[in-house]
């Protein structure tokens, strides 16, 4: 690497950094020092999706629980941001430890967090580094390893006329990694179609398939609103709620409260067994443990999409009318075109070295 700025430096050199009678904790993914001079954190390496861990070329994230006196400086820092200037804080410096040494990471800013306000506790504390680290570098602080065969994609065959099949079968495949929850057994107390109850058999319990981004209910929590209409899931802030009629047996899926007037809330233009297979896309486009999201040009949207399998089925949910899907080597791509004439993508895998070509 010719860039002296990731050059390892031994660890005894690091700690001086913090100044004179610096506290060090220490944590399995982390090594805390807190010192007049600089708040110092020596990350292990490693891939840690949603813990302590670089998590791309820009940010590094630190999870908690954290040590008491760590959480109290962090803590504070999060709670004066925005009312004090970044030269009133101590110095924020990051390094990985490698088995050669320390790796700098550079000067640190702080990007976002987490935290309970009653207890005072931070959840999570995200960093972003002053300057991306380059690809080869980002390898060696947060290793690529071996994915396993990518999920199949022969559920497309089941499409148009057999959807509850196809999630079936995509489902099984793409959340192979995670587990059936013990409690799936869980019944509504309310009568529901046909396609809900055999996407809730599917996801046996396991919240993830329920989604993250606007999810659907659990089932033992269906309820029956006083127009009868059976709600299932909502937008995560709020916007909408969505129901159907329980006594069809494949209803279409109306989005309740999404407009002011009465009696003119929108349905969508797929069966609710359709709806639950974009539903589901979607949903793993959004949330995978790996993500990249980009604007593309339309030569851009065609390399990235080059190899893959184009889901016949179109319209996640009112109003967005254009977005497609395009399945493929341990790939979920979402593209939705902009006025512009650009392409907006969210692409997911469950394993990082899916995404890998992306670069």
């Amino acid at each position: 690497m010719s860039d002296e700025r990731w050059d390892i430096v031994p660890e005894s050199d690091v700690l001086p950094l913090a100044g004179a009678a610096a506290r060090i904790y220490r944590t399995p993914s982390a090594s805390h020092v807190l010192g007049p001079d600089a708040f110092i954190v020596i990350v292990e390496p490693g891939d840690r999706p949603d813990g302590t861990a670089v998590q791309d070329r820009q940010f590094l994230n630190l999870a908690g629980p954290f040590p008491d006196e760590v959480n109290a400086y962090l803590y504070n820092d999060l709670q004066a941001t925005g009312r004090r200037t970044a030269a009133a804080r101590s110095a924020l410096l990051g390094f990985v430890r490698l088995r050669e040494g320390c790796l700098p990471l550079g000067p640190l800013t702080f990007s976002g967090g987490g935290y309970e306000p009653r207890e005072e506790r931070l959840v999570e504390y995200r960093l972003g580094l002053e300057h991306a680290l380059p690809f080869d570098v980002l390898d060696r602080v947060r290793p690529l390893l071996p994915a396993p065969p990518p999920p199949r994609t022969t559920w497309l065959e089941l499409l148009p006329d057999e959807p509850v099949a196809a999630t079936r079968e995509f489902v099984t495949d793409w959340y192979a990694d995670v587990p059936p929850a013990e409690s799936h057994t869980e019944m509504p107390q309310v009568p529901i179609p046909p396609p809900l109850a055999a996407f809730y058999a599917t996801a046996a319990g396991r919240k993830e398939i329920l989604g993250r981004q606007d999810p659907l209910f659990p089932p033992h929590e269906l309820r029956l609103d006083k127009d009868g209409w059976l709600e299932f899931g909502a937008e995560n802030q709020g916007g909408f709620v969505l129901a159907v009629d329980p006594t069809a047996t494949d209803p279409a899926v109306l989005y309740r409260y999404w407009t002011v007037e009465p009696d003119t809330d929108p349905f969508d233009p797929h069966p609710l067994s359709t709806f639950l297979l974009l539903f589901t896309l979607y949903e793993a486009s959004f949330a995978a443990p790996y993500h990249a999201f980009a604007n593309l040009t339309t030569e851009e949207a065609q390399l990235l999409t080059h190899g893959l399998r184009r889901v016949p089925l179109r319209n996640r949910w009112f109003p967005s009318t254009d977005t497609e899907f395009h399945v493929g080597n341990g790939l979920v791509v979402q593209l939705t075109p902009r006025e512009n004439g650009t392409w907006y993508t969210f692409t997911s895998a469950r394993h990082r070295a899916h995404l890998e070509p992306l670069r």
